[in-house]
């Protein structure tokens, strides 16, 4: 256990317990139903299906496939390692280099 210092009476306590860091999620971890939050623990949506080569998230305004890889887990729940703003992001671009394609 750490200790720190606390000035006002010179005593040692102990740190308050660090937020464990998310671990990989394991194809257990991944399944449909599943609420998914973003890095920062902001709600993202929901896993519709899960396939061996990534899961389709519905964010309530599209619906996008991630690698499986994407996934992590911590004491929270199912998350991804961006942000909800970044995702929207990476979404708009995608769909951009779709309409130009057509």
């Amino acid at each position: 256990m750490k200790w720190w210092l606390r000035r006002t009476r010179r005593r040692l306590l102990p740190l308050p317990p660090a937020k464990p860091e998310p671990q990989a999620a394991t194809v257990g971890d991944i399944s449909a139903g599943a609420q998914l939050r973003d890095v920062n623990g902001q709600p993202i949506g929901k896993i519709t299906t899960v396939a061996n080569d990534g899961a389709t998230i519905d964010t309530g305004q599209t619906k996008v496939k991630l690698p499986l890889d994407a996934f992590g887990v911590d004491n929270s729940g199912l998350m991804i390692g961006i942000t909800a703003q970044k995702l929207n992001e990476i979404i708009a671009q995608a769909d951009a280099a779709a309409g130009k394609k057509e």
